[in-house]
């Protein structure tokens, strides 16, 4: 008997949330979407923005290697690229799962490659402990430019013939041609087409032509 009564229960549950679930779906087919054209019309296309900016510009070379607990790491790394790291150069680690940075400091190049692989040998050091060893890539600047003009990489578009940014004007889009003078792996560094103080797109641009409407809506952008 206490079986049937379970089964009962399950069977009253299990129906309950199907109704439920349909309920949902239906209320979810009599959402209306708009369509691009249709908020054009009305006060814009919604898009995400930033600012262009002037600051220091950095080019990274990425070394691979195994960190340990006490916060030293060896890496091997190719002729071309070790010959471009000095003793003293920062090296930075991004450790996704918490979202912290760490810096370290690079403190040996070897000068003459290992007989087993050909590679040379990087020493980094952080002054953190970790708390297991693992397998991390890192980033050591190379190269800097100070007030070089920056934009995140997602405000340039690299459809087309040439590079272009939308740049946002009295809400309407401008598409202006730029010049790259060199990237990272967040930004890039624009030789000529933007000045600091320039609002530019950064959400996807893919069916823009220059010209339309928009709004900005970057207190959305926590949201998605």
């Amino acid at each position: 008997m206490k079986y049937i009564i379970a089964l009962v229960l399950i069977l009253i549950t299990y129906g309950g949330g199907l109704v439920l679930k349909d309920a949902a779906n239906e209320k979810n087919k009599n959402v209306y979407i708009p369509t691009i054209y249709e908020l054009k019309k009305k006060g814009g296309i919604p898009v995400f923005t930033d600012k262009v900016v002037k600051g220091k510009f950095q080019e990274f070379l990425t070394l691979s290697g195994k960190l340990q607990k006490d916060g030293s790491l060896i890496s091997y790394a190719a002729p071309f690229i070790s010959r471009q790291i000095k003793v003293g150069f920062e090296a930075f680690l991004d450790l996704e799962h918490d979202g912290k940075r760490f810096k370290g400091v690079v403190i040996f190049v070897s000068q003459g490659p290992n007989l087993l692989n050909g590679l040379y040998e990087v020493r980094i050091k952080f002054s953190e402990r970790f708390n297991n060893e693992r397998s991390v890539t890192i980033d050591v600047p190379f190269q800097t430019r100070d007030h070089a003009v920056l934009v995140p990489r997602e405000a340039i578009s690299l459809r087309g013939h040439s590079p272009a940014a939308f740049v946002v004007k009295d809400n309407e889009l401008v598409k202006t041609t730029v010049e790259i003078a060199a990237a990272n792996s967040k930004e890039y560094w624009i030789k000529s087409g933007l000045k600091a103080g320039q609002v530019v797109v950064t959400s996807d641009t893919r069916y823009f032509n220059g010209g339309e409407k928009v709004k900005i809506v970057n207190e959305k952008r926590e949201e998605l």
